[in-house]
């Protein structure tokens, strides 16, 4: 039942197993699976055909890795499918007699760093795409990278804290396995003991409050890209802002469940999924469109037009132009700029039309949210508090309201426009 269809798969007798030749999680998913199960209980040459099968295989489980090292499916895809992964390289390694190492792959060794670099504060991770609101780096998978990195992860990186506890099955069977875990070597990084991680190639900034924060301090993350697959939202210029190890504004992750219309030409009905429920404009009355289109355009695209990080201030700036299909747009931006010594973080968009146009943009949390003013006010949650304040060169209101989709309830405040534009500029900075 398990080994003979891949078989029939591979001679051309059977019907093709779609999972083979799938770069997402669940090709790692069930491959670590088989070769368990395979050098348990079959007979030298299966062993060699299944391992050899399986090498060239799992191998596009890492196009879900950016070539910077940027997971696309998540933190919670990242969980399921690198456990597994590591369960695939512990298994083809003890079955091999140490012949061959998985994470001795480059793009396999900076991907499971992504768990070790992509936290802001406290492991708290952009819950972007459909990566459940809050979740973490799941504990277990975290101890088997540590082993892999001693090398070259320093104590407070190998140590940093994670808060998700959970059995993980894959790890779990890694640990019956009677050689150790080996070591990788040859590979750089400062954990999450760095001022930020930047992913060059996804656009995607992690910063941080100091090199070493304990936990505490203003953070944030703001996305470009990275949007490939199936749980991709349309999300270009998102981001999250984070105090204390708690996420109180920006991206709300996805969905708790998923139905008939999750993966089908009405997922971007949503507003979990489409840009209405990310911190991001609407233009001229349109959402984004589909970002993994855009992304994967040569010649009309978003992207970075500057960035400028030194240990006092981190800024970008995103040209989101292409992420609309407006034909009165004449351009649009976002500069995020996060000043350290001052612990404030504004955000700038800046846009002009052909044509006098509507625009708005929008704050969005699922913490308590107080006004203070008709322009600002502050989100808090656990005993953090952080302030905002918003600003335009025209005249705007103010507006909260209650989304819910996929059991996962929110609040958008929309910042809209009195009346149509040419160009206009909204600045929202956050204090604590």
């Amino acid at each position: 039942r398990v080994f003979n269809p891949i078989k029939r798969s591979y001679d051309g007798t059977g019907p093709w197993q779609l999972w083979i030749s799938s770069d997402s999680n669940i090709n790692t998913v069930i491959w670590s699976g088989v070769m368990v199960a395979v050098f348990c209980v079959c007979d030298p040459d299966d062993r060699s055909y299944f391992a050899s099968k399986s090498i060239v295989s799992s191998k596009l489980y890492l196009n879900t890795f950016m070539d910077d090292g940027f997971a696309v499916e998540g933190i919670g895809y990242f969980n399921y499918g690198f456990s597994h992964y590591s369960l695939l390289r512990q298994t083809l390694y003890e079955g091999t007699a140490g012949s061959y190492d998985a994470f001795a792959i480059p793009k396999a060794a900076q991907a499971a760093l992504f768990a070790k670099e992509f936290g802001m504060n406290n492991g708290d991770g952009m819950n972007f795409a459909d990566c459940h609101f809050g979740l973490y780096f799941d504990s277990e998978l975290l101890k088997t990278i540590d082993k892999s990195f001693l090398d070259v992860l320093s104590l407070e990186a190998a140590t940093f804290p994670s808060r998700l506890g959970s059995v993980n099955l894959a790890s779990y069977i890694s640990s019956t396995f009677s050689l150790d875990i080996p070591v990788v070597s040859g590979v750089k990084t400062y954990g999450m003991n760095a001022l930020r991680r930047y992913y060059n190639v996804s656009g995607v900034l992690v910063t941080r409050p100091t090199h070493i924060s304990n936990g505490t301090g203003l953070a944030a993350t703001i996305k470009l890209g990275g949007n490939l697959g199936g749980h991709s939202h349309n999300d270009l210029g998102s981001y999250v802002i984070s105090l204390n190890g708690v996420k109180l504004t920006g991206d709300v992750g996805g969905p708790l469940y998923y139905d008939v219309n999750t993966f089908n030409s009405k997922r971007y009905n949503s507003p979990l999924m489409n840009s209405f429920g990310h911190p991001v404009p609407v233009v001229g009355g349109l959402l984004q469109t589909r970002a993994t289109k855009v992304l994967s355009s040569s010649s009309n695209t978003v992207k970075v037009l500057l960035k400028n990080f030194t240990d006092e201030q981190d800024t970008i700036t995103y040209d989101l132009k292409a992420a609309y299909n407006y034909s009165s747009l004449q351009s649009l931006s976002r500069e995020f700029l996060y000043n350290r010594l001052s612990s404030t973080i504004t955000i700038t968009d800046t846009v002009e039309f052909d044509e006098s146009s509507t625009f708005q943009d929008a704050l969005i949390t699922k913490k308590a949210l107080t006004f203070t003013a008709e322009n600002a006010g502050y989100f808090s949650d656990s005993g953090n508090t952080l302030y905002f304040t918003v600003c335009s060169d025209v005249p705007f209101l103010m507006n909260a309201t209650t989304l819910s989709s996929y059991n996962v309830t929110f609040t958008r405040v929309g910042i809209y426009l009195l009346s149509p534009v040419t160009s206009a500029k909204v600045t929202m900075v956050f204090t604590v």
